[in-house]
Parts: C-alpha cells; sequence; structure tokens
C-alpha cells in the first residue's frame, strides 16, 4: 500500500515544499486521490503524509511532529500555520 503511494510521489513537483504559491491545499487534494487509488484508510493518512513533504517541510516534520500522536488534522494544521504565511500567498 505504501509502496504504491511512493510510486505517485516520484515526481518531486507533486510533493509540498513550503515555497511560496507552493500551497499545501493543493497538494493535499492530490493526496487525498492517491489515498483513496491506493485504498489508504482515514485512520492511516497520517502515516504517509511525510510521502508528500520535500526539503525543509520534511525536516520540520521529522524535528517537530514526529513522536509526538497528533491526528492527520492537527499535524496539517501545524505544517499549515508553520509554512502558508502572508509572503507565500
Amino acid at each position: 500500500m505504501l509502496t504504491d503511494l511512493i510510486k505517485f510521489y516520484t515526481n518531486n513537483a507533486k510533493k509540498y515544499r513550503g515555497e511560496v504559491y507552493n500551497i499545501l491545499n493543493a497538494k493535499l487534494q492530490v493526496f487525498y486521490n492517491y489515498y483513496i487509488t491506493v485504498r489508504v484508510l482515514k485512520e492511516q493518512y497520517y502515516i504517509a503524509f511525510l510521502i508528500i513533504l520535500k526539503d525543509w517541510v520534511s525536516d520540520f516534520y521529522y524535528n517537530k511532529i514526529t513522536g509526538i500522536l497528533y491526528n492527520f488534522i492537527i499535524i496539517v494544521r501545524i505544517v499549515k500555520t508553520h509554512f502558508e504565511t502572508k509572503e507565500n500567498y
């Protein structure tokens, strides 16, 4: 299941980089579609979320989120709050 999802994300343009105009909601739409395709359950979203993260967003995830039992919605909110500032829109 996760290996199938990783195959979808071999193109780095599909990953969330936290840069200007690289909006997480747009990446999440693709993410949800892929999850349906490979049959990931909503309860498992947080496990594979890291697959769509790239560069310093991935580093942020490992340094600030990993090891704490957040649900998926909270994880997305933390990432958005940190990276999607007024300057990024």
